[in-house]
């Protein structure tokens, strides 16, 4: 079970959500502010552009596209496959679990060198990859490939 709240409790924030009780008149007013928005506003905006276009607002066009969905989805769905796990293990192996920034241990990450936005052929390449603690790791974002000559150097004197 969870925590109930008292009967007190519950009509308090009844009462808070729903506000303050509205007179007839502003409630009137309020219905004629949205015709009126509806009438000559957004809404006849976009029912007229959706008669002229129907995918006006999908996809790249609209306010919420957040990029191609599709390779994000393969990248998760790779993350736990078995290809992972073993490219994973191998490098961590390779850098004698240790990040190879700062030299220090604890919670380990691979790293792709080139990343895999840029060569997804690359997503398993042993030399693709570099051990970094999470602090490490994190200072990479959006720098991945000003370090990746730095990176491959410091694989290179591993080898």
């Amino acid at each position: 079970m969870g925590f109930r709240h008292s009967e007190e409790t519950k009509t308090k924030m009844s009462l808070a959500s729903k506000g303050k009780p509205k007179s007839p008149e502003h409630k009137e007013a309020l219905r004629l502010a949205a015709i009126k928005k509806y009438q000559n506003g957004f809404v006849c905006y976009v029912k007229k552009k959706w008669k002229e276009n129907p995918n006006f607002l999908r996809g790249e066009n609209n306010g919420n596209w957040k990029g191609n969905i599709s390779e994000q989805a393969v990248k998760h769905r790779m993350r736990g496959g078995l290809l992972w796990k073993k490219w994973r293990e191998s490098i961590f192996e390779r850098d004698n679990y240790r990040c190879l920034d700062c030299g220090k241990g604890g919670y380990l990450e691979p790293h792709h060198i080139i990343p895999l936005r840029v060569n997804m052929k690359k997503s398993f390449d042993i030399n693709n990859g570099i051990t970094l603690c999470r602090p490490c790791h994190k200072k990479t974002v959006g720098k991945e490939l000003e370090l990746a000559r730095t990176y491959f150097s410091l694989i290179q004197v591993q080898a």
